[in-house]
């Protein structure tokens, strides 16, 4: 999956579980700065009494450095060189060891002026060189495009995949649904995957009643004599297998080995990151 150009930053913090606070990086081009800073003012973490000031820089054809000679707040000090700006995290999870303060963040612009938030935080180094993507919607993306371009041998065969579908006892819905005339249906659930200790990808990174809820009817589905696959997308490129987190949620653990002893298949996969694309390529075993 190719990425748009991106804005490169330093992280400050998370906090409200969908938002961040980043300076962009000062070598970002002024018009490209600009752009960042007048999609939608809310999203700029400035004092009321700069408001005004901002719009003025902004607007001004005069000034090509809108937003480089414009101070944070008094709140946050010391970041003086570049604009700080609100992004929406697109991940529920703890996003465990990616919230250091001052490490390297790579955002989206929506082009959405109505958005209240219209930058979203995509990627973010983990390590020097170990690129993470955070954003939990692109792993359907991610799995189902490695399904269309025959990556996923395991998943070939289905004439038709349709995306978020109702299904089961719980009112879930199937990240996806592969389909075709001579088979039974296979449901497929995308779980991003974040988290890396000393080479083994963990899932998940909090604990999840939700996670239990879609073995559970993957595992209804293979009863009624369909297929159901969970497939953990790594995006990270430092792993080199999946294990369930039994050390963070005990119970997901515990529900995973239940539903595939009860048929359901578990497959992990494992993305090489850039800040141009990301893409699925490497299987990894799951060790249970």
């Amino acid at each position: 999956m190719k990425l748009p150009a991106l804005l490169e930053g330093r992280l400050i913090r998370r906090y409200k579980r969908f938002l961040a606070d980043i300076e962009l990086c000062p070598g970002i081009s002024p018009d490209r700065r600009a752009l960042a800073c007048s999609l939608n003012p809310q999203g700029i973490l400035l004092s009321r009494k700069y408001t005004r000031l901002f719009h003025s820089f902004a607007k001004s054809p005069v000034n090509p450095k809108p937003c480089a000679n414009i101070s944070p707040p008094d709140e946050i000090p010391g970041l003086a060189d570049g604009t700080i700006v609100t992004a929406h995290t697109p991940n529920t999870g703890s996003m465990a060891g990616l919230t250091r303060p001052g490490s390297r963040v790579w955002l989206r612009d929506s082009g959405n002026p109505k958005r209240k938030y219209p930058l979203s935080w995509i990627l973010v180094e983990a390590h020097p060189g170990v690129l993470v993507g955070i954003d939990t919607g692109m792993a359907n993306q991610l799995v189902r495009e490695a399904i269309e371009t025959g990556v996923i041998t395991s998943l070939q065969g289905y004439q038709h995949i349709r995306n978020e579908v109702r299904y089961g006892n719980e009112r879930s819905r199937i990240d996806l649904l592969l389909e075709s005339d001579d088979r039974p249906r296979c449901y497929v659930e995308v779980k991003n995957v974040t988290l890396v200790e000393n080479g083994t990808a963990y899932f998940p990174d909090a604990v999840t009643e939700r996670g239990r809820k879609h073995l559970r009817e993957l595992a209804g589905r293979v009863a009624a004599g369909e297929r159901g696959v969970i497939v953990y997308c790594v995006q990270r490129q430092d792993a080199k297998a999946l294990r369930p987190a039994d050390h963070i949620d005990p119970a997901y653990g515990k529900a995973l080995r239940k539903a595939v002893a009860q048929g359901v298949e578990a497959y992990a996969w494992r993305a090489t990151v850039t800040v141009k694309d990301i893409r699925l390529d490497t299987q990894l075993p799951v060790a249970l």
